[in-house]
């Protein structure tokens, strides 16, 4: 049908193919948008994995490398024995509580898996030969951690080895390597100079000290 100036309208067909490309037109802009938002989320998901990995590796390299040099903990027989001890997948020792986390002086701390994921547990020492783990204080450090692999750099034999745990209680390793991983990913091995710190084999119970470094 024709107006009088001769324009020419639409008919009923044409209006139902420029809907359905319309339709299409916007179908495809919706799954443009939603696969946007699951890369945006993928990417703040992995975002937040690594700063969680470089928060709690900055942490445990700040507490680990301050081992006590205080000797004769673990027991009255080895009063030459460190207060350290590490397995395949725990770690236990005497160290330093840096005074910015809330707590300064000595603590025992003990590093494990457990049911909500990496956690470190910790307790002031007060002289006791060894802490109370269930009245310990704890700091989770890695939510949703199912597996961590400890090893220890044995430098008493020329070349140093990597041993899966430490028995030597008369000495240190030279460094500690911890993996951590979690049910969809493995992260790199965080390796730990270990250091004694230097005026914390003080007998006096409770005494503070806050040196050491990496």
């Amino acid at each position: 049908m024709r107006a009088a100036d001769g324009a020419r309208g639409f008919t009923l067909l044409e209006l139902l193919v420029v809907m359905a490309l319309l339709s299409l037109v916007m179908l495809g802009m919706g799954s443009a948008l939603r696969g946007t938002a699951r890369v945006e989320q993928g990417v703040d998901a992995r975002l937040a994995r690594a700063d969680a990995m470089r928060v709690t590796a900055e942490f445990l390299r700040t507490v680990l490398s301050r081992v006590s040099a205080r000797q004769g903990a673990p027991s009255e027989a080895r009063p030459d024995a460190h207060a350290f001890a590490g397995s395949a997948d725990s770690l236990w020792w005497l160290g330093v509580m840096p005074a910015r986390h809330g707590a300064g002086g000595l603590h025992h701390f003990r590093l494990g898996i457990e049911p909500a994921g990496l956690v470190l547990r910790y307790q002031a020492w007060r002289g006791e030969a060894l802490p109370d783990w269930d009245g310990a204080e704890s700091q989770l450090l890695l939510a949703g951690a199912t597996r961590l692999a400890l090893r220890f750099e044995d430098d008493r034999h020329m070349p140093s080895r990597w041993v899966d745990d430490w028995a030597a209680l008369e000495a240190l390793p030279r460094r500690v390597s911890l993996a951590v991983g979690t049910p969809s990913e493995a992260w790199p091995a965080i390796v730990v100079q270990m250091r004694l710190l230097p005026g914390t084999d003080s007998t006096l119970a409770g005494e503070q000290s806050y040196g050491g470094g990496r």
